[in-house]
């Protein structure tokens, strides 16, 4: 199922509030790439995977298949890369 990107409602702008959960060595490389890239504003979140942190119960609340990397914007969670790629592209155009 196709979700619409998360907007605020009565604007139609994206929210600015990011929170990127990330891991080095996965495929965080290119979300956390694309934010610093467009300038954004978010707040980096690492997960040690080697510590097991992804299987965590905070953790598995936003994502419950224990991926990274996840992003939070304005409340909404996106868990798969394409998704986040493709939010992030269309919240930051002034950036292409």
């Amino acid at each position: 199922m196709l979700r619409r990107l998360p907007t605020h409602r009565s604007t139609g702008d994206f929210p600015r509030t990011l929170k990127l959960y990330y891991a080095s060595g996965a495929c965080s490389f290119v979300p956390h790439s694309m934010l610093e890239l467009a300038g954004a504003t978010f707040e980096a979140l690492p997960i040690k995977l080697h510590k097991g942190e992804q299987y965590g119960d905070d953790y598995k609340a936003l994502n419950p298949r224990s991926q990274v990397p996840v992003l939070v914007a304005g409340g909404e969670v996106l868990t798969q890369i394409v998704a986040i790629v493709s939010y992030i592209d269309a919240a930051f155009p002034e950036a292409h």
